[in-house]
């Protein structure tokens, strides 16, 4: 864990960002402790759980919590391959504060 720490101290010494990717597989706890301790400045929802609607719908629980333990520690969280509005409006009423994909 130390020389993960020592690494992203570097990156950040440049003026780069460390991202986060979660997966609703990923323990929320886990993610959590990880940027607490790491000093992570993104947290990505695996494109995964975002794609169609109704597969994003079943993993609403996994990123709602996500977002809100992200959010407590000042952590914004964006979501990959959001590829409609529908996907997007749902994202963000769960809190999710940006997005990638063919959407944008």
């Amino acid at each position: 864990m130390e020389s993960t720490r020592l690494f992203i101290n570097a990156v950040h010494k440049v003026g780069a960002k460390v991202a986060l990717e979660s997966h609703q597989n990923t323990d929320v706890q886990e993610l959590t402790n990880l940027m607490k301790s790491l000093s992570i400045d993104v947290i990505k929802v695996s494109g995964r759980e975002n794609q169609p609607i109704a597969q994003v719908q079943q993993s609403s629980g996994f990123i709602k919590t996500l977002v809100i333990n992200a959010h407590g520690l000042n952590v914004p969280v964006i979501a990959g391959q959001v590829e409609n509005s529908q996907v997007w409006d749902f994202l963000n009423t769960l809190g999710v504060d940006a997005g990638q994909g063919h959407l944008f």
